[in-house]
């Protein structure tokens, strides 16, 4: 509530002072505007500035974009790996029971696979995924060698 009664009063007393100035104040600090948007020094500095953010967006794709070839890789891989596990499965299942896979009941219990961990080649084998790099927090340049 006191937010809304800050906002409130802050809003009508800009409303009050606007109107009181009137128009030709806002002519006025409208001309200066666009007298410092046409000078030479800040067309300088927006330059610069945008020169700044191309550099900065042009470093961090080089980051970036490796990155992101190095993950393709390795999901494509996993995936690749997973299929097969799943397919051995299948084809196991297949033949130990002469049917397809999930046919009968959904009360049956599985007798034909035996107890313990899960068979050679399975999803448990896969190997443990690398943990994300940590965000750089220190002033060395992206890409960068540790200081």
């Amino acid at each position: 509530m006191r937010f809304r009664l800050g906002y409130l009063l802050g809003f009508g007393s800009g409303y009050y002072l606007g109107a009181k100035a009137g128009r030709a104040r806002y002519e006025q600090l409208s001309d200066m505007l666009d007298r410092v948007r046409r000078s030479d020094a800040y067309e300088t500095t927006a330059d610069k500035a945008r020169s700044i953010v191309d550099e900065q967006v042009e470093r961090v794709k080089e980051v970036v974009e490796p990155r992101i070839e190095q993950a393709r890789e390795v999901v494509e891989e996993r995936v690749g790996r997973a299929k097969e596990a799943v397919d051995e499965v299948v084809e196991e299942q297949q033949g130990t029971n002469g049917q397809q896979a999930g046919a009968g009941s959904a009360d049956e219990t599985r007798s034909d696979l035996p107890p313990g961990p899960p068979p050679a080649g399975s999803l448990s084998d896969l190997p443990p995924v690398p943990p994300p790099t940590t965000p750089l927090t220190d002033d060395r340049p992206l890409g960068g060698p540790p200081a």
